[in-house]
């Protein structure tokens, strides 16, 4: 084979890694910086953001006047908080605020998010979870667990004579039922849910007229790193952008 074929297929070969390279880089900026909290007027390029927005190093944000923004890095376990009237600059790990804008406000996340490839995927279900987490949460367990439990609960519902429990796979195929009078059910020793696995599981009034309620169980494969997202869990009052973030982490997979 002669020098100038060489050369070329040693071209060709760099351009496809650099190609492979930057896809890869796309798929992790992407994956984890995000906005977590706003108010008022948020802009990328002109264009209007909402929580829980992708960005990407070299994005231009936009507030106006009375803005606020929460900015997530979360491969780095930091957030960066901005006001407006300003325009900033997004790096790969950091904010750059334009001459004559506020500086941005750092401040660090738990320790444990550096271990988790948020599942942008969610970003959808992580918006539901999060608005559903306004009031107190009506069915325990929910969302990304530590543990395969064994006790299930609800709220109690005035007026109800009984409850139907029902638990499904991930493909929504029924593997348990059952007719209770109290707002709890412990699983039979015969049934295990098995770990790294996604469930789904909710409550039915019979005679109420009232549409089924269910929830998302998903049992970590990976029980140390669960725990320690569980550590990280903020109260109801804490900051939306502290909840939002976990939010979108208990949809997540935990790496093994």
């Amino acid at each position: 084979m002669n020098q100038s074929v060489v050369h070329h297929l040693g071209t060709m070969t760099r351009h496809c890694l650099a190609a492979l390279l930057f896809l890869a880089w796309i798929g992790t900026a992407g994956a984890t910086i995000l906005i977590t909290d706003l108010e008022g007027s948020v802009r990328r390029d002109g264009k209007t953001l909402e929580l829980l927005s992708q960005l990407a190093p070299k994005d231009r944000l936009q507030l106006g006047p009375g803005a606020r923004a929460v900015v997530a890095f979360v491969a780095h376990a930091r957030e960066y908080t901005l006001t407006g009237p300003g325009e900033f600059r997004v790096e790969a790990a950091a904010l750059v605020a334009k001459p004559g804008s506020p500086q941005p406000v750092p401040r660090e996340l738990p320790a444990v998010y550096r271990q988790i490839r948020l599942d942008t995927s969610r970003l959808g279900q992580a918006g539901v979870r999060l608005r559903a987490a306004t009031g107190a949460p009506e069915l325990l367990p929910s969302g990304l667990v530590a543990e395969a439990p064994r006790l299930f609960r609800w709220a109690p519902v005035t007026g109800a004579e009984a409850y139907v429990f029902r638990l499904a796979d991930a493909k929504r195929n029924l593997i348990y039922e059952a007719r209770l009078l109290d707002p709890a059910l412990t699983l039979p020793e015969t049934l295990k849910l098995r770990r790294g696995a996604i469930y789904y599981w909710g409550i039915e009034i019979p005679g109420s007229g009232r549409e089924a309620s269910w929830t998302r169980l998903h049992i970590a494969s990976n029980p140390i790193v669960a725990k320690r997202l569980e550590s990280a869990r903020p109260d109801l009052h804490a900051p939306r952008s502290e909840r939002a973030l976990f939010a979108l982490a208990t949809e997540t997979g935990l790496p093994d």
